[in-house]
């Protein structure tokens, strides 16, 4: 359940000093814990996030506060004024009463219906776990000066009315409680051709499966109505990521700001050179604020973060846990955190919240409402996009756990769901407020800097509605002052070629066929989460790319990604933009010019049988599992025979081994070992993708990679543990039976995983002996294999006879059930035996 904000009385300082100390007193080992977690978010927001958490609560008259007890929502129909816009060059028109009320949106068509679940990819990622660097804000890159776009909108923008509307309340009228979004898939869309679809799943599952330290990823991509996603990995333990997953989208939540005080600008509350002196005189917390070190800067200074006013602190680890767990909270007390007195204006320096929490208190200040009230009522519902800004609400139920080094945040047991950490938990912090969790806690120290949960279809969407002609977020003239409101100057920031303008973020792009494309948008992470929104105005497209761990802070591994310095999720958005403007993501023969080759569609049941040559020296091996055998552990994750609950497990690849189950057993394996001596060779002609690493042993590192066919793009082999040859990387061409690398472990097993994709995230596992020619089980036939049936379990058979296991965190071993017979070593023979192996002759 969404809990709105409401208002609150403050407590006496004298009560809460005593409260804080006798908490202290009694959570003395989760404060450690929590303020070594406080002290690592702060410095993790950098260029994503939000900062330092508030420190206080502010003197009577005192502005809305969140009481975040159990309260029943309900829903509130709100309208927005309307918006006019003129002809020829921009002006803005003082607001009008309309019988219309709101302003037009992008026709939503169709209801809402749950669509068709979104598997990952089947490869689990075998990569080791690597602690992500700790990135410190972006610093300063000299002084910006005033664009002419920026010079030009301070004229039209003084054409509003410069009477300021006086609303001085006694205090901010609190927020009505909103229903809840259900975050439902967007449905009745068109989509886009299907040789885009696979593209744009080609693009997300390289990048995907080739970073670190991951769970879980969606993907959006919208464009004059037509609308894609994908989700792969999962959104917390055993639960897909689809694209409709909400994710906290951390400092895109700035883009939405942006459109409320660009807005309000236009209807006459307030002026882009406007002193924060002017706009807050009265305000309480504001007046409390050391005005050395937050000095009277105008609002254009705040949207372009040219104020001077540096990022928050995390030294007030004390203060910033009350804010953090306490049971009132107000966003002002964040700013006195802060303790370098101001620079002076002009200098760019990036700050997570600073600015976006000073532009939202003149927001609310001079239109006497809520943040989130405002949002819904200008932006949000006229627009059908589901929202929410937190902590005005909580958390939804189905929101994707953030993932990250748990050490950073005050747990311990590195990569892992950081919702789990047990001092973010109410059982270990009972007084903290009712729904103290990790999400919760954190999004105290976002607000409107980093704020906003969303998922990647209405995410794309906003983009469009924000930043195309097209769209309906704003109004015409304040959109093109939005878009030209860009500093000339390259600054420190995130993805290529970056600047900054009013709260938003422009980056170019260099594609492979040597044109660029223009974006507009803004990045966002920290706290275990990542994400990018870009609209390309050239295509009139919008991206959006959520994860719900940092790969925003990983290295991209798209081919242009070590010139450009782009992430991975940088290197994801520059593939759909290839994708969407016909450049190649796979390269043609020369002289045919860049394309995207697609082929038909493969039906699982009956494959091509492409593959001409053997992967792998057979002369050892003695033996090979079934497909769905209950060896090894469980191998159908993304496939829709995969069981979240564990109850019926199947290994969905073959395993061949060179050893019998005594020698394994003993460890006696005689004097050959597979190690170094057998050959891996690539069944078919294709192009390398998706290579990862592990290092298994200290100095001894194994692959694990793709090989993508040629004639049929969406049929995959996948090979694991792998000695792979130096000179064959992501992006290289292989032929069939050439040689690309050697089994590496000692005594190792040889392994290989035969899938189809189906499109929109879906794919299938089947048998190597399905797609291999008549040629290549000629070889398996004379070591006694009878057919190609003999190599499968059958769905049916392994459905009715089903294996338990262990959960994919523990490994997802199979385990012995009575039927195995008694005992453990009954059930590795039986492991070991016909019923999951074909066994061959000398």
């Amino acid at each position: 359940m969404v809990k709105s904000r409401s208002s609150n009385q403050f407590r006496d300082c004298w009560i809460k000093f005593d409260q804080l100390m006798r908490y202290y007193r009694r959570m003395k080992k989760s404060i450690l814990l929590m303020a070594i977690s406080l002290l690592s978010i702060s410095i993790l927001y950098g260029c994503g996030g939000s900062s330092a958490p508030p420190t206080e609560s502010l003197s009577s008259p005192s502005p809305m506060s969140v009481n975040q007890s159990k309260a029943k929502p309900q829903e509130t129909p709100t309208s927005s004024p309307n918006m006019s816009s003129g002809s020829g060059s921009p002006s803005i028109s003082s607001p009008k009463a309309s019988a219309g009320g709101s302003p037009k949106s992008t026709p939503v068509p169709g209801t809402s219906v749950p669509a068709t679940p979104m598997p990952p990819t089947p490869v689990p990622a075998t990569a080791t776990t690597v602690s992500n660097p700790v990135l410190p804000s972006p610093t300063p890159l000299g002084s910006i000066s005033q664009p002419t776009s920026v010079a030009k909108a301070k004229g039209q923008f003084s054409a509003i009315a410069t009477q300021t509307p006086v609303i001085q309340p006694s205090k901010p009228v609190p927020a009505s409680s909103f229903k809840e979004p259900d975050f439902q898939p967007l449905a009745g869309y068109p989509s886009f051709n299907e040789d885009q679809i696979l593209g744009f799943s080609k693009v997300i599952k390289e990048e995907f499966n080739a970073v670190y330290d991951k769970i879980g990823i969606s993907a959006s991509v919208y464009q004059s109505g037509k609308l894609w996603s994908e989700g792969l990995g999962f959104a917390e333990e055993s639960l897909p990521m689809e694209g409709h997953t909400p994710v906290g989208i951390k400092s895109i939540s700035k883009t939405f700001l942006a459109a409320l005080i660009l807005t309000q600008i236009e209807e006459g509350f307030y002026e882009l050179d406007d002193g924060i002196s002017k706009l807050l005189s009265g305000h309480d917390g504001y007046e409390s604020l050391d005005k050395s070190v937050i000095p009277d800067v105008t609002v254009r200074e705040l949207l372009t973060m040219t104020s001077g006013i540096a990022a928050s602190e995390s030294n007030q680890t004390q203060e910033a846990i009350e804010v953090m767990s306490g049971p009132s909270w107000e966003p002002a007390a964040a700013l006195k955190l802060i303790k370098r007195e101001a620079q002076a204006p002009g200098n760019f320096e990036y700050s997570p919240i600073a600015n976006s929490f000073l532009l939202a208190m003149i927001a609310e200040y001079k239109t006497g409402e809520n943040l989130y009230s405002l949002y819904r009522s200008v932006l949000l519902d006229p627009l059908s996009i589901d929202a929410i800004l937190m902590p005005d609400m909580i958390a939804p139920d189905s929101i994707a756990h953030p993932y990250g080094i748990k050490e950073s945040y005050g747990g311990s047991g590195g990569f892992g769901d950081l919702e789990k950490i047990p001092a973010w938990t109410k059982a270990s912090c009972p007084q903290c407020f009712d729904d103290f969790t990790f999400i919760n806690a954190d999004a105290r120290i976002a607000w409107s800097g980093a704020g906003i949960v969303t998922n990647a279809q209405n995410l794309s969407r906003w983009g469009y509605e924000l930043f195309s002609t097209h769209g309906h977020a704003i109004s015409d003239p304040v959109r093109e002052i939005l878009r030209d409101s860009f500093s000339d100057q390259v600054v420190v920031f995130t993805g290529p070629k970056p600047s900054y303008g009013f709260h938003v973020a422009k980056n170019i792009f260099d594609l492979s066929d040597g044109s660029a494309l223009v974006s507009y948008g803004h990045p966002g992470g920290g706290s275990g989460t990542s994400s990018v929104l870009f609209y390309v105005p050239d295509l009139d497209l919008s991206i959006a790319i959520l994860a719900n761990s940092e790969l925003g802070s990983q290295p991209g591994n798209c081919k242009t990604a070590q010139e450009a310095m782009l992430s991975a999720l940088d290197c994801i958005g520059h593939g759909f933009m290839e994708v969407v403007a016909g450049v190649s993501v796979t390269p043609l023969a020369e002289g045919t010019g860049p394309r995207l080759t697609i082929h038909p569609t493969i039906d699982p049941t009956n494959p091509p049988r492409i593959a001409v040559n053997n992967f792998i020296d057979l002369d050892p091996f003695i033996g090979i599992t079934k497909l769905r055998a209950a060896y090894g552990h469980d191998f159908s994750i993304g496939d829709e025979e995969y069981d979240p609950e564990y109850k019926s497990c199947r290994s969905m690849k073959h395993y061949l081994d060179a050893y019998t189950y005594a020698e394994r057993s003993s460890g006696n394996f005689g004097s050959y070992n597979t190690s170094g001596n057998v050959k891996y060779y690539a069944p078919a002609d294709g192009e390398l993708i998706d290579i990862m690493t592990n290092e298994f042993s200290p100095g001894e590192i194994e692959y694990q990679f793709t090989i993508m066919s040629d004639e049929y793009p969406n049929l995959l082999f996948t090979f694991m543990h792998v000695d792979l040859l130096e000179e064959l990387r992501n992006g290289a061409s292989v032929k069939a039976g050439q040689h690309i690398g050697y089994v590496i472990r000692p005594h190792g097993q040889g392994e290989i995983v035969t899938w189809v994709s189906l499109g929109a995230g879906n794919i299938k596992n089947i048998s190597f002996f399905d797609v291999m020619s008549d040629e290549v089980f000629s070889e398996y036939q004379s070591r006694g294999v009878l057919d190609r049936e003999q190599m499968t379990i059958t769905r049916e058979y392994r459905d009715s006879n089903p294996k338990p296991c262990h959960s994919d965190n523990m490994g997802g071993k199979f385990i012995p059930t009575q039927e195995d017979g008694p005992g453990e070593e009954a059930f590795h023979m039986w492991q070991y035996g016909p019923d999951n192996w074909v066994f061959l002759n000398p």
